[in-house]
C-alpha cells in the first residue's frame, strides 16, 4: 500500500508490513504529468490564438473596405492618429522652411512625420489676437 504524505518530503511505503523510504519521485512523477497536461493545453491554446490573429490580418489585408473600416475605428477610438509629412529645409536666405511639398532639387532637407495629436501648443494668450 502506497500513501503520499508530503510531495516536498521522502514518501513512506509500506508493503508486507515494513516500512521502506522512497524519494519524492512518486509526487515528482505526478505533478510532472499535471505539468506536462498544463502545457499542452497553453501550447494548444497559444496555437489557436495565433490561428484567429493570422486570419484577422490576412483579412484586413485582402479587403481594402475592411481595412479602411479597421483603420476609421481606430483612429476614432484614439488608438491610431493621422500623420503627415513635412520637410524642413534652409532658404537660400538661410531661414527655416516647412513644407508639405520636397524643396528644390538640390537643397539638403529633413523628412518630419507630425502626428496630429501632438506637436500643438495652444497659442498663449499674449498673441491671441482678438477680433
Amino acid at each position: 500500500m502506497f500513501t503520499l504524505q508530503r510531495a516536498v518530503r521522502p514518501v513512506q511505503v509500506a508493503d508486507n508490513g515494513k516500512e521502506n523510504r522512497l524519494d519524492t519521485g512518486v509526487a515528482k512523477v505526478t505533478m510532472h504529468r499535471l505539468s506536462t497536461a498544463y502545457n499542452e493545453r497553453m501550447k494548444m491554446l497559444l496555437y489557436i490564438l495565433l490561428l484567429l490573429a493570422i486570419t484577422a490580418a490576412a483579412a484586413l489585408h485582402l479587403s481594402p473596405a475592411l481595412r479602411h473600416e479597421a483603420q476609421g475605428l481606430l483612429q476614432s477610438s484614439g488608438l491610431q492618429t493621422d500623420t503627415t509629412t513635412v520637410y524642413k529645409w534652409r532658404s537660400a536666405s538661410g531661414q527655416w522652411q516647412y513644407t508639405q511639398t520636397p524643396p528644390p532639387a538640390g537643397t539638403p532637407f529633413e523628412r518630419v512625420e507630425v502626428r496630429s495629436d501632438v506637436n500643438i501648443l495652444p497659442l498663449p494668450e499674449a498673441l491671441q489676437r482678438e477680433d
